[in-house]
This record gives structure tokens, C-alpha cells and sequence, in this order.
């Protein structure tokens, strides 16, 4: 099984759709600049228009989470049952 399931998850601006926005790195809650259509967000903003992108990514991630811990938890009763005859692993 993978130990991180890490994603990048680019933010989208609900005006234009660009994915290119600056800020100013120096300081601690700086605002941010959509660099197509110039239009300014606080970091709140940004994060709450994009939720539903956030959501698509999460439960991306738990299925692929799900199905690895199916397949190893699979490879450990082939392992350990394998040779028994009385049990089956399908």
C-alpha cells in the first residue's frame, strides 16, 4: 500500500477559469490576483469557489485509497490462508 496519498490541486478562478493567479509571498494573508481578469480574492474566497473541486479530488483519493487497502488486505489472506484447503480467496 502507498504511505502518502498526497494530491496537488490547482485552484481555478469562478470568473475566468485561469489558473494562473499571483500574490505577494512576504506576507502573511495576501491578497490574490487572478492574473487574466485582474479580479482580487482573499484566500477564503479563492478556497470556498473552489469546494466542489476540493470534493472531486477527496473522494478521487478514498476510492484509490479504498481499493489499495482491498487488493493488499487481499495479498495478506492469499498469504496466509493460501495453502489451507478449506478456505477459498476469490
Amino acid at each position: 500500500m502507498k504511505k502518502e496519498y498526497s494530491r496537488r490541486i490547482e485552484l481555478i478562478c469562478p470568473l475566468c477559469g485561469s489558473k494562473l493567479f499571483e500574490y505577494d509571498e512576504q506576507k502573511e494573508n495576501p491578497d490574490i490576483t487572478c492574473i487574466s481578469c485582474k479580479k482580487i480574492f482573499k484566500k477564503d474566497e479563492l478556497t470556498e469557489a473552489n469546494q466542489e473541486n476540493f470534493s472531486i479530488n477527496l473522494s478521487e483519493l478514498h476510492k484509490e485509497a479504498k481499493e489499495d487497502i482491498a487488493k493488499d488486505l487481499k495479498e495478506i489472506l492469499k498469504k496466509t490462508l493460501g495453502k489451507n484447503k478449506n478456505f477459498k480467496i476469490k
